[in-house]
């Protein structure tokens, strides 16, 4: 967990993914990552129906659909549950992915970097007090956050922030990968080198699909 050594009162170190610099198309993947990588990715966060996880292709086929990269989870909740899709409503807006998933993306691209410090973005919209160190980075104009600095072997450990919310930003000072969860949303969207893409979409612990840019969110 970050403590007060770690909050980051500079934060131009997040300047380099700031939205403005290239322009993205709304609710696409371009809006969530850097459209420079090589590569991109959307991990899928368990979801839950009548109180128990499941995975996405699970769901699918309890309700019979069909799996690819852009499907939508409150769809296939609906249809899990069946309910018709259009007239579905399900509790909450998304969901953060679990530390045990976090933990098992960040240790799969740490083997694609030789960096030792990893920054951490923590979303500002839940109204919360956070440290008064911490400065506010502003990815786009309505989405802001605090960010800390890790080392490498400190997100080994949980990094669960203030009042128990998960992170939504990471990336490396080398800027080699991307990651970006969407907190009204039940996915994670990384960039990154092919190499670290392939390795993220054949990780026994994640659900996960390759995406392109422009895919919708």
């Amino acid at each position: 967990m970050p403590d007060e050594s770690h909050w980051l009162p500079d934060v131009s170190c997040g300047d380099w993914v700031r939205l403005d610099r290239w322009q993205p198309l709304p609710t696409t993947v371009s809006a969530m990552v850097p459209p420079s990588f090589e590569a991109f990715a959307r991990v899928l966060h368990p979801l839950s129906l009548r109180g128990t996880q499941h995975s996405w292709r699970e769901l699918a086929e309890m309700g019979g659909q069909p799996m690819h990269p852009i499907v939508r989870g409150q769809d296939l909740l609906a249809e899990a549950a069946g309910r018709p899709v259009g007239n579905w409503v399900y509790s909450g807006q998304g969901s953060p992915p679990p530390e045990r998933e976090w933990q098992f993306l960040i240790a799969e691209l740490l083997r694609h970097t030789r960096s030792t410090a990893l920054v951490l973005g923590y979303s500002d919209i839940f109204g919360v007090p956070w440290p008064q160190l911490a400065g506010r980075f502003e990815l786009s104009g309505n989405r802001a956050f605090f960010l800390a600095e890790l080392t490498t072997a400190e997100v080994t450990r949980p990094v669960v922030g203030n009042h128990g919310f998960m992170p939504q930003l990471a990336w490396l000072p080398d800027a080699a990968w991307f990651v970006h969860t969407e907190i009204e949303d039940f996915s994670t969207y990384v960039g990154g080198s092919a190499a670290a893409i392939e390795g993220v979409l054949g990780c026994p612990g994640l659900e996960a699909f390759p995406v392109q840019p422009g895919d919708p969110v």
